[in-house]
């Protein structure tokens, strides 16, 4: 009894023993893959965190993006991610952590840029799991690898099926997610209307916060862009509520300001842009802001005042302003000269430096239009310097020597007193200059050497800085001599001038004395046009630069005021000028277009009478029935009326009647300008009609669904091999060759455009006759605008080499043509 009783204690301590080792063995098992999937979701969150910090700054000119952009960053958190989390699939198949690590391989390859990759993860996922929630997940991340992979179509394709698959109950905080995805899909497509109807479906239901406070702001941006003030107010204010990223909040403040300003609401402005002035976090913005101060100053009219805050906001000496304001404030200092002082010279040098601060900056609203007016009145300040001059010499012709020497007299006052005011200016500023050099030694020394640490000596590695030096230098000092005492010399000099005026005066007579004091003011006594011809020649040039002087404000200003008044100097004053039919001609169509229609036709009417064999007569009577008089045959129709009756009787005609009427009234035409219309014309009549076969449209629809195919698979193609050459390393080649060489063969490799033979549509009579033409315009015309305009639909109906055997028929040959065309 005894040994079996101890036989049992030992069977007992074995069991015991095992059943331990098992626990023990599994607990290890246990804790080994636990902490595997840890460490891989602490990397992904090291590599996420450092995706959130590689964002762009926002751009409130742009629509923002409200989920995040992959980029390089955390690129090497993530291999570890996935390193670890493949270990899992490896090593702890049989483990609830599989599918978690599979989701986290794809999105650790989305972060990665590499997509396809992604994608293939996320579908695998999506068909090994029978966990609901990662299924869905797997649609919303599968989306967004579609979504980079620019496939928008593909993309809204394929959430749509996703979301009308059958017994499916989605929760909801995906479901919004998804409906992100949605939604920033169709901005890219910019139908903002269904964008802004996603974002008001899901935004509430957003989980993360930062995407429900980016998306109030996106929905903010929309709801402006569609013109809905109150509803885009709504949504910025909405901001705040949702996140502590104080960058965001400001941006929507400054939104939520700019949309009071302007919709007329400019106290409601100012007090929230007060507002922001007196946080002290926004000292980096400072002059930022006042710069939005000054601009509702201005709207209000009160332009000295605005004047000064944006002259502060350029010049103050702590802290710069962006580029972008620096170009807004010029801009905004161009329209004070412009309503305030009505002075257009400056304000096309304000312009100018706008346009240059704002180039190659996308943070500017997109109608920002400082380049086209700084051209425009650049323009201006060209020509007026030019009839300045003529006015001057023109009214200097007509003195006598005694007003002449008055004149001259004044002038030599005027600059003596210039040079004063100059000197005096210099003095004060000297004098400032001193008096705050003595006031603020100390904290400028130390401002000093901490610009220097930063910017070098004299800020010479801050290019803004060395920029409003120069900028401060030229508006004191303009463009001054390279030599010592220059300002001093200059004024003594035209002090002087009097004096030494009179006594050449008295070795070579008053003439002699008038010419050399016109010549010290920059004046040459010998442009002053003595004799007739001389002074209608200087007339004519005047009368030249009035014409392009009103040229430049109707057309490129559209300002009709300011265009009348010079169009009617000449017509008032230059009635023999080369431009004066042409002037008449303009200001008819300018009163015309502004609803002065009678005054309109009366001069048009005196165009028809007076020049009837003119080109802009015979425009003028096809726009008015009642310059035409057919009772008349007195005067001989003109070219270009016989011209305009062929064209009228051409376009009475249908199909290729048409066309070959038209190539027929090219033949006879002289003009290479005329006969490249004309041809243009006729090739599009053909194409009209070869469009309207029975099987074009079906044989067109399948070629363009074929290039489109081509060039999806061609792009997609493009961002596989850039998505695997992320993987291509040495490094790979040691421990995985035949993945390496399999990889570097994709990536070696290219793909051949197909030529699409068979599904080329533009193919017949009709098509061959196109093309004739077309080549006869390549042929002669090349140059014109009419060849250039049709030079991407040349290059469409091209014939393919391989059609090209199929023979034209002969009466479509193009030396036909070219034979009766004159070139």
């Amino acid at each position: 009894m005894q040994v079996i009783k101890s036989r049992f204690v030992i069977i007992l301590l074995s069991l015991t023993a095992l059943s331990c080792s098992t626990i023990k063995d599994e607990w290890g098992n246990f804790t080994a893959y636990y902490n595997t999937f840890y460490n891989a979701k602490t990397y992904y969150q090291k590599g996420y965190d450092a995706i959130v910090k590689a964002q762009e700054q926002i751009n409130s000119e742009k629509l923002i993006r409200v989920t995040e952009t992959p980029s390089k960053a955390g690129f090497i958190e993530f291999d570890k991610s996935i390193d670890k989390s493949a270990k899992i699939l490896r090593e702890y198949d049989k483990t609830k952590w599989v599918d978690d690590a599979l989701l986290l391989i794809g999105k650790s390859y989305y972060f990665q840029v590499n997509y396809f990759s992604a994608e293939e993860k996320f579908v695998e996922l999506y068909e090994n799991t029978t966990d609901k929630r990662l299924i869905q997940l797997a649609v919303y991340w599968n989306a967004r690898a579609k979504f980079e992979l620019r496939q928008y179509e593909e993309t809204l394709e394929f959430i749509d099926n996703e979301l009308s698959a059958l017994n499916r109950v989605w929760d909801k905080k995906i479901l919004a997610e998804i409906r992100l995805v949605e939604a920033e899909t169709y901005v890219k497509l910019e139908n903002f209307d269904k964008a802004t109807e996603l974002l008001h479906q899901s935004i509430k239901d957003l989980d993360n916060k930062q995407y429900e406070a980016r998306a109030w702001f996106l929905l903010g941006q929309l709801e402006e862009k569609l013109g809905n003030t109150r509803e885009s107010l709504n949504a910025y204010s909405n901001v705040a509520r949702n996140t502590n990223d104080y960058n965001l909040v400001l941006i929507s403040k400054r939104k939520q300001a700019e949309i009071a300003r302007n919709t007329g609401k400019l106290k409601e402005s100012l007090a929230l842009y007060n507002g922001m002035l007196s946080d002290d976090k926004n000292y980096d913005i400072y002059y930022d802001l006042l710069y939005e101060v000054g601009k509702i100053a201005e709207l209000q009219g009160n332009y000295s005042k605005a004047e000064s805050i944006y002259k502060e906001v350029l010049y103050n000496k702590i802290k710069q302003p962006t580029k972008e304001t620096a170009a807004k404030t010029h801009y905004g200092l161009a329209q004070i000269q412009l309503n305030a002082y009505k002075n257009l010279t400056k304000a096309a040098a304000y312009f100018d430096t706008s346009s240059v601060r704002s180039n190659g900056s996308e943070a500017l609203p997109e109608d920002f239009d400082a380049p086209i007016l700084a051209k425009a009145y650049g323009e201006y300040a060209r020509l007026e310097k030019k009839r300045v001059r003529y006015d001057s010499l023109l009214h200097l012709s007509t003195l006598t020597t005694a007003e002449l020497d008055s004149v001259i007299e004044k002038l030599k006052e005027q600059k003596k007193a210039e040079y004063e005011a100059i000197l005096k200016k210099q003095d004060e500023i000297s004098s400032s200059m001193i008096n705050a050099s003595a006031g603020n030694a100390s904290n400028q020394q130390n401002l000093d050497e901490s610009n220097s640490a930063q910017n070098g000596f004299l800020n010479y590695k801050n290019q803004v800085l060395v920029q409003q030096a120069r900028d401060q230098f030229m508006a004191i000092w303009g463009n001054r001599p390279l030599a010592d005492n220059w300002r001093r010399q200059d004024a003594i000099k035209n002090i002087n001038l009097g004096t030494q005026s009179s006594k050449n005066q008295q070795k070579t007579g008053n003439a002699s004395g008038a010419k050399e004091t016109l010549l010290a003011l920059k004046i040459d006594l010998n442009e002053i046009p003595k004799d007739s011809a001389k002074k209608a020649d200087m007339k004519e040039q005047l009368s030249k630069t009035l014409y392009e002087m009103g040229n430049v404000f109707y057309l490129n200003l559209s300002e009709a005021d300011s265009a009348k008044r010079y169009y009617e100097r000449i017509l008032n004053e230059f009635p023999s000028s080369s431009v004066y039919i042409q002037t008449q001609y303009t200001y008819s169509e300018l009163l015309a277009e502004f609803g002065n229609s009678n005054e309109a036709f009366e001069i048009a009417k005196d165009i028809h009478t007076k020049h009837p064999k003119s080109i802009f007569a015979s425009t003028l009577r096809n726009k008015y029935d009642a310059l035409v008089d057919t009772s008349s045959s007195e005067i001989k129709e003109s070219n270009d009326v016989i011209l305009a009756k062929q064209l009228n009787e051409a376009e009475q005609l249908n199909g290729t009647e048409k066309a070959e009427r038209l190539k027929a009234i090219a033949k006879e035409a002289s003009s290479p300008q005329i006969v490249s219309k004309l041809l243009s014309e006729a090739a599009l009549t053909y194409i009209e009609l070869a469009r309207t076969t029975t099987d074009f449209d079906q044989k067109n629809a399948i070629y363009i669904q074929l290039k489109n195919d081509w060039e999806s698979m061609y792009t997609t193609f493009n961002l596989q091999k850039d998505s695997l050459r992320v993987q291509l390393n040495d490094s790979l080649k040691g421990v995985d060759s035949i993945r390496y060489f399999t990889i570097k063969q994709i990536v070696d490799s290219t793909l051949v455009k197909p030529a699409f033979n068979e599904e080329f549509p533009f193919v017949g009579s009709l098509w061959d006759s196109t093309r004739v033409v077309f080549q006869l315009l390549k042929t002669k015309y090349s140059n014109s605008k009419e060849t250039k305009r049709f030079d991407k639909l040349i290059q469409e109906i091209q014939l393919p080499a391989a059609l090209k055997e199929k023979k034209v028929a002969p009466e479509m040959k193009s030396d036909s043509l070219q034979s009766g065309i004159k070139p």
